[in-house]
């Protein structure tokens, strides 16, 4: 991880971003009931309807504490990427001033980008599972129904489910018998169904789902690429915008990290569809606090508010300095009832 892609799902959806004042959170989500107002007769009392109610969640923020070391030979060693390599001759003190910025910047990529792959992973599965050096992990969850294998392949307008059934046989949308938008729309009614959320929906595509998508011969002649929404969108937006399907903008979306093994891998599914609210109350990423001293002068450390928290720590003999760099992420997708995730093929 900690190349210099941009980050789209947490620059488009995932764009709320809330310090807590410890490293555990509590969250909620306000419900209310769907059903209509009752009529009263003329003379008759107000009738009793029940209150709002809240449904309160706690996690701990999993931690990042990522450090990269300064010793007598990462400094004499000269960098040729930097700006301020002037060959053999130049200055190393003066290079270790940019190699640190250039580090640290590269411990934020590295964040950033470990966000990222937490909201794919939430966004197409309901949960986040957090990997630790020992291999134990843990698994933050967020209310997701329904299975990917299994069941019928027949998509309803009321299924409760986030996830449906993979498409399979006739139904993949590499099959001339595919209706990819007549899929799409059992998708939104179901949200419109089973939720309360009647914004405006998008649909994040796979690149494997997007060709499929693309070249469905029920397609074709209804595809409309046209980016009439540019005024509308960021730039980052328009690099993923592939056109639209009636109301629904659609967007491709790729995106891959190397894990500790040194392997390629991809953080969301090729054949992997999802479709999901535009309401930046829907998603957010959620920050801990760092327990750690606010300056060097501080007498004891604290809980610190922030979303990064970067400091040096001087080892004396022999002379090293260690860049370390913390934030505690925890993404949080707050209307599971309006997703819904499908695999094409």
């Amino acid at each position: 991880m900690g190349d210099a892609l941009a980050n789209f799902l947490t620059q488009k959806f995932f764009v709320r971003r809330n310090l807590h004042v410890a490293d555990t959170i509590d969250y909620g989500e306000l419900n209310g009931s769907a059903r209509i107002a009752t009529y009263a007769r003329a003379g008759e009392p107000a009738i009793p309807v029940d209150h709002l109610t809240g449904a309160s969640k706690t996690i701990v923020a999993p931690k990042i504490r990522l450090k990269k070391i300064f010793d007598q030979n990462k400094a004499e060693t000269l960098n040729p990427g930097l700006p301020s390599y002037m060959g053999p001759y130049s200055d190393p003190n003066a290079q270790l001033l940019d190699k640190i910025l250039e580090e640290q910047t590269d411990l934020r990529r590295k964040v950033d980008r470990t966000v990222e792959i937490q909201a794919a992973q939430a966004l197409a599965t309901g949960s986040v599972t957090i990997t630790y050096p020992d291999a134990t992990t843990a698994t933050i969850t967020f209310g997701y129904t329904g299975s990917a294998t299994g069941g019928s392949q027949t998509l309803t307008d009321t299924s409760e489910l986030n996830i449906q059934q993979t498409r399979t046989g006739t139904n993949t949308w590499g099959s001339e018998k595919a209706k990819p938008l007549t899929d799409l729309q059992h998708l939104v009614n179901q949200i419109r169904s089973n939720s309360d959320y009647d914004g405006p929906l998008c649909v994040v595509m796979g690149p494997g789902a997007w060709s499929l998508y693309a070249n469905s011969p029920n397609v074709k002649g209804l595809y409309d690429n046209r980016n009439i929404k540019a005024g509308g969108l960021s730039l980052l937006e328009q690099q993923h915008f592939v056109g639209n399907a009636g109301a629904l903008a659609l967007f491709q979306y790729l995106i891959g990290y190397d894990n500790s093994a040194g392997t390629r891998v991809a953080g969301w599914g090729t054949n992997t569809i999802a479709v999901l609210p535009v309401d930046p109350t829907a998603f957010s990423v959620e920050f801990g606090a760092v327990f750690d001293y606010p300056d060097p002068a501080a007498t004891h450390a604290q809980f610190i508010r922030t979303d990064y928290f970067s400091k040096f720590v001087r080892k004396e003999d022999p002379a090293v300095t260690e860049l370390i760099v913390e934030s505690n992420p925890a993404v949080v997708v707050k209307k599971p009832k309006a997703i819904r995730v499908m695999s094409v093929t």
